[in-house]
């Protein structure tokens, strides 16, 4: 009866004495406290950090308060901006509660991005305009995406591009857009998705159209190809004068990254307006920093490739 109960308790007691050797072996220079308790669990750290099961085989992944993907169990590093970083130590289970590493906190630190924060909450009326939906930015890198970004209607149509606009004003919103394009004869918002500069919306703050939730033509690009075929996302702004914040860049770049795979748009069919409309418009602006979108464009790809790699396919539809 001995033997299975030391069996039974082995793997704790590894873990119990993988804590002590951790931290007799800690250098001098590191503070008393992480010399005494080298780890911190995770549950201590609710706010910046929490396990989630994904799929249907019970997989688990670490976001942080951004819902970037962090670390996944059994690996020996950490993912930032869409890289990765190799853990000092690794996490590990003990009792049911999830241990990390101290040290991997200050390093986190110093490598988080610094332009993640969501808006403000939404309030209920906003939420219900027939105009838009709000979504913040902080969850856009989720995959798959939010059921508030997919389509109501079911999908009809091949969308083969994605038109960048500004809306050349200083401030604005999905809500004052619908109603200026109303006025100008349309059926209400040309654009598919608004992504505010934080006047009238969130800074960052995604909204998205009923010509999305409808799975509607748009009408953004004054060419019939690319409002039967072209995603529409404006950024409030005037870009001629000033640049987006980089909120709306990044943004911007994750909800572009997701619908070319979701919708398999290639890279060469990320568009400015300019380009589908030649000699009509400078949209989306001189000021707007198309090489440093492309790169986090690309950035964003891989964090969603990684994430594909590890928890399957975004679905299609």
């Amino acid at each position: 009866m001995q033997a299975p109960l030391f069996f039974r308790n082995f793997a704790s007691w590894i873990g119990i004495f993988f804590l002590l050797f951790t931290g007799c072996t800690t250098q001098r220079s590191s503070s008393s406290s992480e010399v005494l308790d080298p780890y911190i669990p995770l549950s201590e750290l609710k706010k910046r950090f929490r396990w989630e099961v994904y799929g249907k085989d019970g997989k688990v992944i670490c976001r942080d308060s951004q819902n970037q993907i962090v670390f996944l169990p059994g690996k020996s590093y950490f993912i930032s901006n869409s890289r990765t970083y190799s853990l000092s130590a690794p996490v590990y289970t003990l009792g049911g509660e999830v241990y990390i590493p101290r040290r991997f906190l200050r390093t986190y630190d110093k490598l988080r991005p610094v332009v993640f924060s969501p808006p403000a909450p939404t309030d209920s009326k906003a939420a219900s305009s027939p105009s838009r939906r709000r979504l913040s930015p902080s969850v856009l890198p989720s995959v798959p995406l939010p059921s508030s970004l997919q389509p109501r209607a079911p999908l009809t149509k091949r969308w083969r591009y994605i038109v960048i606009h500004h809306s050349s004003t200083p401030s604005g919103n999905a809500e004052i857009f619908h109603r200026f394009h109303l006025r100008r004869g349309w059926q209400g918002l040309g654009y598919h998705f608004v992504i505010g500069n934080g006047t009238r919306s969130g800074d960052g703050e995604v909204e998205v159209g009923f010509r999305w939730r409808l799975q509607k033509s748009g009408a953004h690009a004054g060419n019939r190809r690319y409002n039967r075929h072209g995603i529409g996302i404006c950024l409030v702004g005037n870009f001629q004068r000033t640049s987006p914040t980089p909120k709306q860049i990044y943004a911007l770049s994750h909800l572009v990254a997701y619908l070319m795979l979701k919708y398999r748009i290639p890279l060469t069919h990320v568009l400015p307006h300019w380009r589908v409309r030649r000699g009509h418009t400078l949209c989306p602006g001189k000021k707007f920093p198309w090489s440093r979108f492309i790169r986090y464009v690309r950035a964003s790809l891989a964090q969603y490739k990684m994430a594909i790699r590890h928890f399957g396919r975004v679905k299609k539809g």
